[in-house]
């Protein structure tokens, strides 16, 4: 017979593998409860008269929980609810650890949630209905529970671009901080990142809706075309872009075609995660235009210092200043 650890992917493995260097109370629970999942049977585990998988989640509440419900039935039990206590026991070892991405082997129930995140790097992902999305750094994608029985509803932290796949009737929505997107088939990037002064949805194909959630304001976005949530006003605009670089986290590239100075440092910060502070604000309308493609700050800096005469302040490790300076 199968263990229920064996069933376990290794994107799952690795979720579970960082959840133990979270602490040493969470490394000695997967510890105390490995030999539990890796001699439980999955084929027992499918008989529901034995025990019922939805009723054991429902009851798994907290992390507190699940470590007092564990010592329990970790006691000496009489041998007829030996089957019953060892189920209840993997249920919640696999709640607590977070195993979000795993269908439940047991009776083919499914875990509340699906999770995709990222770490020091992007990385692409393809759903279970075929929509790819690329998740940059710092990031996390949470399938909500039911994805695809009626709706594809996640909510995102951080950024992502999405390509999402046409289905009939099933309308796909992303939660962005107070900000709702829905759409049918179309590509789209949605920039929630806790650093930026606001929430952005940039449509590069198809069409998309968005609404604030807490106002109930809507706009309906068309391709080349952006959703602005300002984090202090709460105002939700919609402007018409000029440039791709809504995605040069994914393209590797910066281009620049007859912008404002000022505009073009908002996205070299943005791309770079830098902050860049124009001491000759005359310089702010000034018109710039260029491309980088594979950029690295430096060059990109160095290229404004050319062509704006400006002398360039590194001020730690990523905050520069341009001091001086004129238009071309």
């Amino acid at each position: 017979m199968k263990g229920a650890h064996d069933e376990l992917t290794k994107r799952e493995i690795v979720i579970l593998t960082k959840f133990k260097a979270e602490s040493a109370e969470n490394s000695r629970f997967v510890e105390e409860n490995r030999l539990i999942l890796d001699n439980l049977s999955v084929d027992v585990a499918q008989d529901s008269t034995i025990f019922n998988v939805e009723s054991a989640l429902q009851t798994v509440n907290s992390k507190k929980d699940h470590v007092a419900s564990v010592r329990q039935l970790n006691a000496p039990t009489p041998a007829k609810k030996t089957s019953y206590n060892w189920m209840s026991l993997a249920a919640a070892a696999l709640v607590l650890v977070g195993l979000t991405t795993l269908f439940f082997t047991f009776g083919g129930v499914r875990s509340d949630s699906i999770v995709y995140s990222t770490t020091d790097q992007s990385e692409v992902f393809t759903l279970e209905d075929g929509s790819e999305i690329t998740l940059n750094k710092q990031s996390t994608l949470t399938l909500k529970a039911g994805f695809g029985e009626k709706l594809r509803e996640m909510s995102l932290e951080g950024e992502a671009f999405f390509r999402v796949k046409n289905i009939d009737n099933q309308p796909f929505i992303v939660q962005a901080g107070e900000l709702q997107v829905e759409v049918i088939g179309t590509a789209f990037n949605v920039d929630c990142r806790s650093n930026r002064e606001s929430i952005d949805v940039y449509v590069a194909e198809g069409k998309v809706k968005v609404t604030n959630r807490v106002s109930n304001g809507k706009v309906v976005l068309t391709a080349g075309q952006v959703a602005i949530l300002h984090n202090q006003t709460r105002i939700l605009s919609r402007k018409t872009l000029g440039n791709q670089n809504q995605t040069s986290w994914i393209t590797d590239k910066l281009s620049f075609n007859n912008v404002t100075l000022e505009q073009a440092i908002e996205e070299i910060e943005s791309h770079f995660d830098i902050d860049i502070k124009l001491s000759n604000r005359a310089l702010s309308d000034c018109k710039y235009t260029s491309l980088f493609n594979d950029p690295d700050p430096e060059e990109v800096l160095e290229t404004l210092s050319v062509v704006f005469d400006v002398q360039i302040v590194k001020e730690g490790k990523s905050s520069y200043e341009l001091m001086g300076g004129k238009c071309n």
